[in-house]
């Protein structure tokens, strides 16, 4: 297998969204016969009544009537025959389109670097997923289909009138300018409106899903009001909007109809002067104007459409653009086994699981693009292989950054990162994270069962491994005390935990995948020492000599590890073991137990 080069992976990108409609080519030809053929029965409908009127009626013909009556009826069967056919693969096409669409976007959000995702509102995210593409869809069933179908039907009209009368129908052409004018000035101003609304129908969403997210920060810090005096702002700039697009596609619809019936009549009187001179018959007058109505309604249902269909492909290349922005050079992590630049085989990072990891850092340098310092300056350090290092330091010190850095959910903008002897950018995502196990402090849970929140960490895992890796993180004891123990449902984001019990799952996650580099960002800040030693002998036991790296402020988990670093503003400015840095009495790690970020929890109570 190969590394995808980037010239490749451009291309892809840039055609992608044509890869996904292009299957469905072939049913829209469907449809279009299917409108063919219903807007022809319509049509027929027109010439068999002129037939009718003129040698059925005037001639007091019942057998031409009967034929006639018998051969519209076969008509409008033909009629409902393409109606169906149109109806169904219409919707085939937008539920299958919309869903090959909705798993795209998916699989490029999933993938994002979490720097894109830090530059963009969650809220976003969520709308273009599944609130544009609804739109798509009800575009598609709706508005497009009408449109095709009406234009078919306006045009055919239009081939038939001009058959029927030349004179009418060039008189119905010069009046057509005076209606399209207004159609296409006020169908802007309403086009204009409508994505006003909705830009702040997103806005709403995205204050909506913050609200619920952090519900209890606001109860906390008494900001009910508040936060309802915003919504209620954002509200109100809903109902104007949509007060402003209500009163132009109002105007819109009036002044189309008051223009078209003007034009109904004035054709009207103009077919009584051509029948008085004897130049068109009754039934041909009959015939025209049935044909001139549909004519109308077909070009007015066109025009009402319009801007729906211009939204559908402003929507079409707002995703494109998603896409192609944020789409991973790697799509779907595919490998090679060739790297881009260093031509490194992948049999090289195929590693043993029985391997350890080591890690060295050179030079490194990163910056978040809020900030003008760098987090990460000049930084050099080693992770050494089978052993556990801990780091500490102030908030702000660039400890969960290194993190994020060795995980590559960041890039770095210069030095280098070599992981058991390869550059950390020669590796591919997928690769390198299945050899990483990470603990956030941030204790991602997600609804569902405690199960399947650990199961996460190995699909393939057996019961047994599970049950071990709940053991190693100390939490068979409150897990058994579950009413449906590990099966227990444990909420949105786990919120029926406490933040102790939220930690443990995530530490036997962790533990379950078998990684041989582990990765703990203040994993046991929520439990006592007590609880912590616990957990911390059950990963020594299971996962013996793995290479651990700990991000704490707890002196027990310290005074465990076989080496502490110490990172002020981005820079490494002690390493050693707790006892040797403690004598440096102008040391920073001296300065941190003196002032207390370095401490014990055994006077707090456990989870």
């Amino acid at each position: 297998m190969k590394f995808l080069s980037r010239k490749k992976v451009k291309s892809k990108r840039e055609d992608i969204l044509q890869k996904i409609i292009s299957p469905y080519i072939k049913f829209f030809y469907i449809i279009m016969m299917a409108i063919f053929i219903s807007s022809s029965s319509i049509l027929g409908i027109g010439r068999i009544l002129r037939h009718m009127i003129d040698n059925g009626f005037y001639h007091y013909n019942m057998d031409i009537i009967n034929k006639s009556c018998f051969t519209m009826m076969i008509l409008v069967v033909i009629l409902t025959i393409g109606s169906i056919v149109r109806l169904y693969y219409i919707n085939h096409i937008g539920n299958n389109l919309v869903s090959d669409i909705r798993c795209k976007l998916y699989s490029v959000i999933i993938n994002m670097r979490s720097q894109d995702i830090d530059e963009i509102k969650h809220g976003n995210l969520i709308s273009i997923l599944l609130y544009d593409t609804e739109i798509i869809y009800n575009i598609i069933t709706g508005s497009l289909s009408s449109a095709i179908r009406n234009l078919i039907l306006a045009i055919g009209s239009i081939i038939m009138m001009f058959s029927t009368s030349p004179s009418l129908s060039v008189f119905t052409i010069i009046s057509l300018p005076v209606i399209v004018t207004p159609i296409i000035i006020l169908g802007s101003r309403s086009k204009k409106e409508a994505k006003r609304s909705k830009n702040i129908s997103t806005e709403i969403f995205t204050e909506t899903e913050n609200s619920i997210n952090n519900l209890h920060l606001i109860q906390s810090y008494a900001r009910e009001t508040f936060a309802e005096k915003k919504f209620s702002d954002l509200m109100m700039q809903k109902i104007i909007a949509n007060k402003k697009h209500s009163i132009a596609r109002s105007i819109l619809v009036a002044i189309v109809l008051t223009l078209s019936f003007f034009g109904v009549i004035a054709l009207i009187w103009l077919s009584g002067k051509e029948m008085i001179c004897k130049n068109l018959t009754g039934g041909a007058v009959s015939s025209f104007l049935i044909l001139l109505v549909i004519c109308g309604s077909a070009l007015g249902s066109v025009a009402d459409s319009a801007p729906e269909i211009g939204r559908l492909f402003g929507l079409f290349e707002k995703i494109k653009n998603f896409i192609n922005q944020y789409e991973n050079y790697f799509i779907k992590n595919e490998l090679t086994d060739k790297n881009i630049n260093n031509n490194i085989s992948i049999d090289s990072i195929q590693f043993k699981q029985n391997d350890k990891i080591e890690i060295v850092i050179k030079n490194l340098k990163f910056n978040y693009l809020t900030k003008i310092c760098d987090s990460i300056s000049d930084l050099s350090l080693t992770i050494e292989s089978g052993k556990i290092t801990a780091i500490v330091g102030e908030s702000g010190s660039g400890k969960s950054t290194l993190v994020k850095l060795l995980l590559k959910l960041y890039d770095y903008s210069s030095g280098e990162i070599i992981y058991n002897g390869i550059n950390l950018k020669d590796i591919p995502n997928n690769i390198l994270r299945e050899d990483i196990a990470y603990v956030s402090q941030d204790n991602y849970i997600f609804a569902g069962s405690i199960y399947n929140n650990i199961i996460y960490g190995r699909l393939d895992a057996s019961e047994k491994e599970v049950d071990d890796a709940i053991r190693a993180a100390a939490a068979i004891d409150f897990i058994n005390a579950l009413p449906n123990g590990i099966m227990t449902n444990i909420g949105e984001k786990g919120i029926q935990l406490s933040g102790g019990q939220k930690q443990r799952i995530c530490i036997a996650r962790a533990i379950l995948r078998k990684s041989r580099f582990i990765i703990l960002d203040e994993a046991t800040s929520s439990l006592d020492d007590y609880n912590e030693n616990e957990v911390f002998f059950g990963i020594k036991n299971l996962l013996k000599n793995k290479t651990i790296l700990i991000i704490t402020h707890s002196l027990a988990t310290i005074l465990k590890s076989d080496k502490v670093i110490v990172l002020k503003d981005g820079l490494l400015v002690q390493e050693g073991k707790h006892n040797d840095l403690v004598k440096d009495l102008n040391g920073e790690y001296h300065r941190l137990l003196n002032n207390n970020k370095l401490f014990s929890k055994n006077t707090q109570t456990s989870d």
